[in-house]
């Protein structure tokens, strides 16, 4: 080999050790030999982060998917052992060489001793740069690229827990560091959870006539923390359960905060919301079945009915299709929509979930005319329609000397004001009753609007006088004859 080739070749071997790039003069390169970190491997590293038995068991079914009309099989039982194993729920590190210091993955940081260090709950498909600090000297040493979308999460005490985020789906694939779901947690997941991961949510979907004890989340009182009164297992019951999970979903994403949703071991309860996040973000039903087995690999749950702990998977994907006539995604939408959300919260939160580019939809809803039938009185809402599901809320206002006496809604003509009707009713009238003996008040007025003054001139009848007599004023059984009586009987 020539001497020029010789040069080039450990100058090509310089920059691999130190990332740099350029020309590199044989006067430069002991300087630069000198400066390569030493106990570190640099460079790019790429790896297969899941479980090879749970990757296999992906592949498959992405060759074979799960025909939607035929819940009477599944593929998991041949991949997921019986007893489970707990390394195929939780993700497969990469080890590298460091020396002592502060390794840093993605703005994690880290204390690390000299020697093999293992990383987990890399995000996939992207090149995420490492570094250590060594003695006050800051390294770029290379990067971590998972070579396969499902990001499953190692965490020192919570179980069988896994990003929502590499699906494809509408429009582009669901983001990963949203959404996060799994088991029970402790303040031991801390670190991985809160201060690897970001979480910043806590959404607890025991529910609260279980856990009545609980008032903060075991991940730190910094953390925002939900419950629901109840919980759904593979139904739609519960729909105050529904409104409060899928709101608490939508405004953390929409306030770019990482959540994390579990049950006790996230397969029931937390395998029903996963259901119905994928099938609003358009994840295919196979897919969807995929990620509900997943759990198959820390406890069985398959997507059969007959599996060794039954499930209603079935009935709850065929309830959300009912919304959609028959179709998944519009079914979800439109649930969501019967809960009261509007399109524009659906959408946003679906194109704060999508990498890519989702369509716009339109939850299927009716929308009803709106007429007013108001005798001396206004109301400030003049739009004739009210759309399904959406509050329509107007102030009626009384004219000049009226008070209202009576407020009755109706829809179909179906009298629904006791459903609907949220205003306040007061007594605004009150009666005017006089007891009077051989004597007149100059005042008709049978009743009074409440809040307003009511004034009367007595007068005695010929031949007797006020000396003596007794002056009696009440309001509600309540005597106030000395905040109103202000005439002087001696004076009368």
């Amino acid at each position: 080999m020539a001497l020029t080739d010789k040069l080039t070749a450990i100058a090509d071997a310089i920059r691999a050790k130190t990332g740099e790039s350029g020309a590199m003069t044989p006067a430069q390169m002991p300087e630069k030999i000198e400066n390569i970190p030493t106990g570190i491997n640099p460079g790019e590293h790429e790896w297969q982060q899941t479980p090879t038995a749970v990757q296999n068991y992906i592949d498959y079914v992405h060759a074979h998917p799960y025909d939607p009309d035929d819940y009477t099989y599944t593929y998991v039982t041949d991949y997921a052992p019986s007893t489970p194993v707990q390394a195929n729920e939780q993700p497969v590190g990469k080890a590298i060489t460091t020396d002592a210091g502060v390794l840093e993955v993605g703005g994690y940081r880290k204390t690390v001793t000299a020697g093999s260090n293992t990383v987990y709950n890399v995000v996939p498909g992207v090149a995420t740069p490492y570094a250590l600090n060594a003695s006050g000297e800051v390294k770029q040493v290379g990067t971590l690229k998972p070579s396969k979308p499902l990001r499953q999460i190692k965490c020192q005490q919570a179980r069988n827990v896994r990003d929502l985020g590499g699906w494809a789906c509408d429009g582009g694939t669901v983001a990963y560091g949203k959404i996060i779901r799994g088991g029970a947690v402790t303040l031991a997941d801390r670190d991985v959870l809160v201060d690897q991961l970001g979480v910043r949510v806590d959404l607890n979907v025991y529910c609260q006539n279980e856990q009545l004890d609980w008032t903060e989340s075991p991940l730190g009182s910094d953390i925002k923390f939900f419950e629901a009164r109840n919980y759904n297992w593979y139904s739609l019951t519960h729909t105050e359960a529904w409104r409060l999970n899928i709101g608490i979903i939508f405004e953390a994403v929409s306030h770019n905060e990482t959540l994390y949703f579990h049950c006790v071991q996230g397969a029931d309860r937390t395998g029903t919301l996963a259901v119905m996040v994928l099938a609003l973000l358009g994840v295919d039903e196979s897919d969807i079945n995929i990620d509900f087995e997943l759990t198959s690999f820390y406890t069985r749950r398959t997507r059969v009915t007959d599996s060794t702990i039954p499930t209603n998977l079935v009935g709850l994907i065929s309830a959300i299709k009912e919304f959609g006539n028959g179709d998944l995604m519009d079914g979800a939408v439109n649930f969501a929509a019967s809960l009261g959300f509007t399109a524009a919260e659906i959408n946003a939160f679906r194109a704060s979930m999508i990498e890519g580019s989702p369509e716009t939809v339109t939850p299927d809803v009716d929308t009803f005319t709106v007429t007013n039938s108001l005798t001396h009185a206004t109301s400030d809402n003049a739009s004739a329609t009210a759309e399904e599901f959406q509050p329509y809320e107007a102030v009626i206002t009384p004219e000049a000397g009226y008070v209202i006496s009576s407020v009755q809604v109706l829809m179909g003509g179906v009298d629904v004001t006791d459903q609907v009707f949220s205003g306040e009713l007061g007594v605004l009238r009150r009666s005017v009753q006089k007891t009077l003996a051989h004597c007149s008040a100059n005042s008709t007025q049978v009743g009074v609007i409440d809040g307003q003054g009511y004034a009367a001139e007595i007068t005695v009848d010929n031949g007797y006088t006020l000396d003596g007599a007794t002056v009696s004023i009440t309001m509600g059984g309540v005597d106030i004859t000395s905040q109103v009586w202000l005439v002087d009987k001696e004076e009368a």
